[in-house]
């Protein structure tokens, strides 16, 4: 009657033909409830998470045997027979059996921390091995082999960051580390309120916490997540909060396995209701109707883009304190509405505009300090 045993990750396991007593295996494979691991399922619990929490998972081959009864071991680790065919000391033995059935399906069940004997940090490939021991010599014939591959070394974190409210929304901005290999890698930020999460249904997590999985003790959790993955890019925008309240953010590393760096605080922000930028320059002395820079936002396509915020920063900081700089953007309104309307209705005239403002943004930047959010 066929065992049952989980183990965590395996790829299709290599199908050796039969060996030293007619002994040999077929469809080596991991498991999970049942099911047959996918490579990508294997990668991502093989790591941090998995082997903390000893995660659950079974290994499952066909076994055929025509003569000499032997011993028949399920191991793990790499390079796991010595050159006299001797059982390695680094690997991880992970059943022994001994089958009376000449015919038979062998399901066993174990967990991620015992096939990757213990949860060091390393990042590779090891192997599932079926050895037999055809005369009780000790002396191990591989019946079949599989590689899968570990992740037990968590990502580099960012090396810092900052934050800037605006209204009902904050943005994020880190520093990803340029030293570190960061292939695969994506980055998310969380966010806490009085250490408590902030949003009910938070954006989904692209990482495994132990924490989640298991209750481990931990700082990264799937509830405080607050935005969506990036992937190279160093920015997002936190939007749906709560203007007056101050929000804590951070941000993690997460490589393909899913390992989550430790968090890197950014510090603290506070949304705040904003007085529109045409109210102030308004109360500066200006007379022109209208609320947005007009033909910039046509081009740009949203009045919150970061190359319209630079213009309007220069509006604000430079342009409305003057009287030369209210009379200029006087007439700018005067006359920039109709135009926007016309280059908004055109694909082409956007992107000849933004083409035109490329310089002038430029300048405006370098005139101005940080733009209005």
């Amino acid at each position: 009657m066929p065992s049952r045993t989980p183990i965590g990750v395996g790829l299709l396991a290599l199908l050796l033909p039969a060996l030293a007593g007619a002994q040999s295996v077929s469809d080596l494979h991991f498991e999970d409830d049942g099911a047959t691991l996918t490579d990508t399922d294997l990668a991502e619990m093989m790591n941090v998470a998995g082997c903390t929490c000893s995660r659950s998972v079974q290994i499952s081959f066909g076994f055929t045997r025509a003569g000499t009864e032997g011993g028949l071991y399920v191991v793990s680790g790499r390079g796991c027979l010595d050159s006299d065919a001797t059982i390695k000391s680094t690997c991880t033995t992970l059943a022994r059996l001994r089958l009376e059935s000449a015919d038979t399906t062998v399901d066993l069940s174990t967990n991620v921390a015992t096939v990757l004997g213990g949860c060091d940090e390393d990042e590779g490939d090891d192997t599932l091995y079926v050895l037999a021991d055809v005369d009780d010599q000790d002396s191990w014939t591989e019946l079949a082999s599989v590689a899968f591959p570990r992740d037990t070394d968590p990502p580099t974190k960012p090396t810092g960051g900052k934050v800037v409210a605006g209204e009902e929304l904050v943005e994020v901005a880190y520093t990803i580390d340029t030293d570190a290999d960061t292939t695969g890698v994506r980055y998310q930020i969380l966010c806490s309120v009085d250490d408590a999460p902030v949003f009910s249904s938070p954006p989904e997590e692209i990482f495994t916490s132990a924490e989640d999985l298991c209750g481990a003790e931990g700082d990264v959790k799937a509830a405080y997540v607050c935005g969506k993955a990036q992937s190279g890019a160093d920015s997002v925008t936190v939007s749906g909060l709560t203007n007056g309240v101050s929000y804590a953010f951070w941000v993690v590393s997460v490589d393909a396995a899913g390992n989550p760096s430790d968090p890197v605080s950014l510090g603290t922000a506070v949304p705040a209701e904003e007085e529109d930028l045409f109210e102030r320059y308004k109360a500066a002395g200006g007379s022109a109707d209208g609320g947005n820079c007009f033909i910039a936002t046509a081009a740009y396509g949203d009045y919150g883009h970061p190359q319209v915020r630079v213009l309007r920063a220069f509006r604000d900081q430079v342009l409305a304190p003057t009287a030369a700089g209210r009379w200029f953007v006087d007439t700018y309104y005067a006359l920039s509405p109709g135009a926007a309307r016309i280059i908004a209705d055109s694909p082409m005239l956007r992107a000849a505009t933004r083409v035109a403002l490329y310089p002038v943004v430029w300048l405006a930047g370098q005139a101005t300090e940080e733009p209005t959010p």
